[in-house]
């Protein structure tokens, strides 16, 4: 009867034993345990997620769970200390490192108040330990507490980021052995931080490297919305766009695990036809909870990719096989530690109470119960013989409790069967800190990290946890995970390795996960073993197409869209070829070269710019030419009759200058010539400036001294005499020609000159040789300059036109302006109406026709007196011609043989007046026009004076 009872007791604990659990795991997170022994000499805190939030299933509510990870952690930091201070290696024999371990629960406001607790010694002594003994030198009394020197974790970025900001503030080191998110590499936010785990910018680097192995060019991403999902995902969007990979859909689902939001995505990726490969970056919590309601979706067909925290998690195994069967997963290289993987084989339920969180192991995992909830119903079994045929029989000390595990298998309950995952980054965790502290200890001189340059002093303080974060940045020895334990600048591993694991199919009931490949991140290179091993999603060989469109053929680029793998084939633009089949892009035809119609090879340009040997070359040449010819004539006749009163008269100085800038204007198109080269655009802006500014300020400087010398009144007399000089006309004619200079100067600076070579796109198998669209430009704002002043001595001469005959200059000053500028407004349309060479004849033919249209109306009058009447080529009749004007103008003139000629000028409103010496009358500095006549012209009577 009593065993009848007993059996019936054991039938109901285990049915309540997923009840109970599941209570118990959220009592323990509501009230928090700790592991704890700080009769040590330097404490190192601990967080660990010994509990964990999962949905319940059918619901969005959540529950604590225990985590199986998160207790073989906590069971490798304890192994880790007592081995340290069990060998003295590499801490002194007299120095023993303590711990406070915390349960994070894998939330963050449990954590926040974990690490508030340690670093305000909330409740961290002991009775025990106030009365501590302070024999050891390394003995730390603090009647306020035991302060922790060093804090191991936090698993999670997210929780890891928020407690760093918390020991950031007394620079209390922490080193995690999993949080992998670039933002705690920010060592201006995060200053104490370090890892033993590889940054997600390693992974992002293996995750990109294997889609590229795979041709994998069209992927989605499904990330959580927090500091390791949203980091993660900008790290790996930078790696795939290097290798060209393009996201077909990304999207960010909330970690509470909304059902009604997951339903959504999935529909999402399976409306997403084309993208067969899924990266699910996310804490194993979120991803086991999303691939649940995959499994619900029946969201088949696809490759999946997890992440270093859950991509070969236990509980995968137990999902459906035609959702995660055949997934990749890229997990930091594990290295098992020999020594530790004994300790585990040997931990059972009675040597275990030291953890009070193995208790919920035992209970989970092998169902056992203590001997009195055993018979709560019952009445208790005392015979140890009789339990043992169906239990498990375990003692524990403390408490003193007898445990029954069922023999549900054929080994007793073992530790053994704790996940392994990160448990040697743990311990290089660990030994970061000790091999730190054994630095400080063996520190003699001033080559250390320390900002002071000063060994810190350890005799009459204790190791501050400042001085171990210093030389926690110089540490360097072998991990015990494989890999050289070496922190860079931001804290983090120099390099970091990833195992690739693939789950296979074991039998018709069972998956596993198996390595087929790895990616060294010392040369960032992946090796994948055998493809033919990898089984993928519905147990093929086949490896899945995750591609958007198939390559373009030859002839034919790729036009992206709105993602960029998306592609339209179209065929390459003139001038551009592509030979072969593939992503690659069309290139340009050499210089000289243009595209065949299919647009796959390229064929030799003809080059079309203002030759020699063409007919518009050899018009412009002749044209040029004999522009030269007859300006040089003119030139010289002006030279040979330089005393003559006409040359006198139209202000000899500057006539020659000006016949030299026309000289200039005909040479201007011989530059023009031949192909262009980066001397040639340099100079043309400058020859084109030059010759045309010095040439219009020229005739607008003598239409303002005819203006000034014969019209009193006008609103030009208002400056000085001192402008009608020689000289002064000189500067100002020179000052306005160094704008040109000084805008080519400025331009070329900002835009050098160069030879731009375009294709014409109007005739098939031509070629365009220019100096380009900023030089023309620039030609376009000095003319711009050169019409304005065109267009000022345009209207200046158009008052100057009732001036003496002999002194009509104006007049045509007037009418060369005025076809100056006629000719260049009509120019501009058909300049840009033409391309190439017709183009640049265009701009010669408008050059010639200014320098005919002034060098014809300007002086074809004076050659005709100096040539064809010389009569009137002297002082008398100049001189006559004057007075003759003068009297027409109401200027009253009287004079004899005997003396020179007396005026009387009609009332004037200039305020004063004043005699000249030679008997003239000059108006406020300005010479009246008779004097200035005798004295251009002088009598023969006054010459021989």
């Amino acid at each position: 009867m009593s065993l009848f009872m007993f059996a019936v007791g054991i039938l109901v604990a285990t049915a309540n034993k997923g009840e109970s659990t599941k209570t118990n795991h959220s009592v323990h997170c509501a009230n928090r345990e700790r592991v704890s022994s700080l009769e040590a000499d330097l404490i190192l805190g601990g967080f660990f997620p010994v509990h964990i939030i999962k949905p319940t299933e059918g619901s969005t509510k959540q529950a604590h769970d225990i985590n199986l990870y998160g207790l073989n952690w906590v069971e490798a930091m304890l192994f880790t200390i007592q081995e340290i201070n069990s060998n003295h290696n590499p801490l002194p024999p007299n120095f023993t490192l303590g711990y406070d371990i915390r349960d994070s629960c894998n939330d963050v406001p449990v954590a926040l108040q974990a690490a508030l607790d340690l670093v305000l010694d909330a409740g961290n002594m002991s009775s025990a330990n106030n009365n501590k003994s302070c024999s050891s030198v390394y003995c730390k009394c603090n009647v306020k507490g035991t302060q922790i020197s060093a804090v191991i974790g936090a698993a999670s970025s997210p929780i890891s980021i928020s407690v760093a900001n918390v020991f950031g503030v007394d620079d209390t080191p922490q080193i995690s052995y999993s949080s992998t998110s670039v933002l705690l590499s920010d060592k201006t936010v995060y200053p104490s931080f370090f890892r033993t785990i590889p940054s997600d910018t390693y992974q992002a680097q293996a995750l990109a490297d294997l889609l590229k192995h795979f041709g994998w060019t069209y992927v989605s991403i499904v990330a959580s919305d927090n500091a390791y999902g949203r980091a993660g995902v900008d790290s790996l969007r930078t790696e795939l766009k290097k290798r060209e990979i393009c996201i077909a859909l990304e999207e960010i689902f909330n970690p509470s695990l909304s059902q009604q939001e997951l339903r959504h995505i999935i529909e999402l990726l399976k409306n997403e036809q084309k993208a067969k490969v899924i990266i699910l970056w996310c804490e194993r919590p979120n991803a086991v909870g999303f691939l649940n309601e995959a499994s619900r979706q029946k969201l088949g067909g696809k490759t999946w990719i997890g992440t270093e925290t859950w991509g070969d998690a236990y509980q995968l195994k137990t999902l459906d096989e035609n959702v995660v069967g055949g997934m990749l997963g890229v997990l930091p290289l594990l290295k098992r530690h020999k020594d530790y993987e004994e300790h585990l084989s040997r931990l059972q339920p009675n040597n275990t109470d030291y953890n009070p969180w193995m208790w919920e192991y035992w209970t989970d995992k092998f169902g056992c119960v203590t001997h009195d909830a055993a018979y709560s119903n019952s009445t208790p079994v005392s015979n140890l013989q009789v339990l043992e045929e169906k239990f498990y029989v375990y003692t524990t000390k403390r408490p003193n409790v007898t445990l029954l595990c069922p023999k549900t298998s054929s080994k007793p309950p073992s530790a053994d069967l704790l996940p392994r995952n990160k448990y040697t980054n743990v311990m290089d965790a660990v030994y970061a800190v000790a091999h730190a502290v054994k630095n400080i200890f063996d520190c003699k001189d001033v080559k250390n990290l320390l900002k002071s340059e000063k060994c810190p002093d350890i005799l009459d303080s204790s190791i501050k946890p400042i001085d171990i974060v210093q030389f926690l940045k110089n540490v360097s020895f072998d991990g015990r995970s494989g890999s050289q334990i070496m922190f860079d600048n931001n804290g983090d591993l120099r390099f970091g390795s990833y195992a690739i694991k693939n789950l296979q199919q074991i039998n018709d009931k069972e998956m596993d996960f198996k390595e087929i490949g790895i990616w060294d991140g010392q040369d960032g290179k992946l090796l994948v073993y055998n493809n033919s091993v990898i089984t993928w999603n519905g147990w093929t060989s086949e490896r899945p197409k995750s591609v958007c469109a198939d390559p373009c053929t030859p002839g034919y680029y790729q036009v992206k869209g709105s993602v960029a793998c998306c592609w339209k084939c179209v065929k390459c633009e003139k001038g551009s070829v592509k030979p072969t089949t593939g992503p690659e892009p069309c290139r340009k035809c050499s210089e000289g070269y243009a595209s065949n119609i299919q647009r796959t090879s390229c064929v030799k340009l003809k080059s079309d710019y203002l030759a020699w040997g063409n007919a518009e070359g050899v018009s412009a040449t002749l044209l040029a030419a004999l522009g030269l010819i007859i300006s040089n004539c003119v030139l010289a006749v002006f030279y040979k009759y330089r005393d003559t009163a006409v040359v006198k008269a139209s202000n000899r100085e500057l006539s020659f200058v000006h016949l030299a800038c026309i000289v200039a204007i005909f040479v201007h198109p011989f530059l023009m010539m031949g192909k262009p080269t980066v001397g040639g655009c340099t100079v043309l802006p400058l020859f084109f400036g030059i010759p045309f500014t010095l040439c219009t300020s020229i005739m607008l400087l003598k239409t303002d001294r005819l203006l000034r010398i014969f019209k009193a009144r006008s609103r030009l007399t208002a400056g000085g005499s001192y402008l009608i000089s020689n000289k002064m006309q000189a500067i100002v004619a020179s000052v306005m020609t160094l704008v040109p200079v000084t805008l080519t100067t400025i331009w070329f600076v900002v835009h050098p000159p160069e030879v731009v070579i375009k294709v014409d796109n109007t005739r098939e198998g031509w070629q365009i040789l220019s100096c380009g669209a900023s030089n023309e430009l620039l030609n376009i704002v000095i003319l711009g300059y050169v019409l304005v002043i065109a267009l000022l001595c345009t209207y200046f001469a158009f008052k100057a036109r009732k001036l003496p005959e002999n002194f009509n200059e104006a007049k045509f000053i007037c009418f060369a302006m005025f076809a100056f500028c006629v000719f260049w407004l009509s120019f501009f349309p058909a300049f840009y109406d033409s391309v190439g060479s017709t183009r640049n004849f265009l701009f010669c033919l408008a050059v010639l026709g200014s320098g005919y249209a002034v060098l014809g109306i300007m002086y074809a009058p004076k050659l005709r007196v100096i040539l064809f009447h010389p009569e009137s080529n002297t002082a008398e009749a100049f001189r006559a011609t004057t007075l003759v004007a003068m009297k027409k103008a109401g200027v009253v003139v009287s004079s004899n043989s005997a003396t020179p000629p007396r005026i009387t000028p009609v009332p004037s409103p200039v305020p004063s007046r004043r005699n000249s010496p030679d008997g003239g009358v000059v108006l406020e500095g300005r010479t009246s026009a008779v004097s200035i006549g005798r004295t251009i012209l002088p009598s023969p009577k006054l010459a021989r004076h």
